[in-house]
């Protein structure tokens, strides 16, 4: 099974917080918990994660824990400021 999952654009409030896979929900950032319930699910899946806001700081989190999310695919868009939310 494939999952896609669109984490690159921010709302107006969220600016100041960062990226938002990277935004702390019960001690552990919103990617992991994303990541392990959908694991729990559907253990042999294919991840894709869009991100565009605050890549950098994306990237350098997962570079250092790459071994992690093993089956998860990062797709940087640099669209991402040319679309709405509606």
């Amino acid at each position: 099974m494939n999952i896609i999952i669109l984490g690159d654009k921010y709302q107006k409030r969220m600016k100041s917080r960062g990226c938002v896979a990277l935004i702390k929900h019960q001690n552990k950032n919103i990617l992991n918990h994303q990541y392990k319930i959908v694991n729990s699910c559907f253990p042999n899946s294919n991840i894709l994660y869009i991100y565009g806001f605050d890549s950098k700081r994306l990237s350098s989190y997962v570079n250092k824990h790459i071994d992690y999310y093993e089956n998860v695919k990062f797709v940087y868009n640099e669209l991402y400021e040319s679309y709405t939310w509606r």
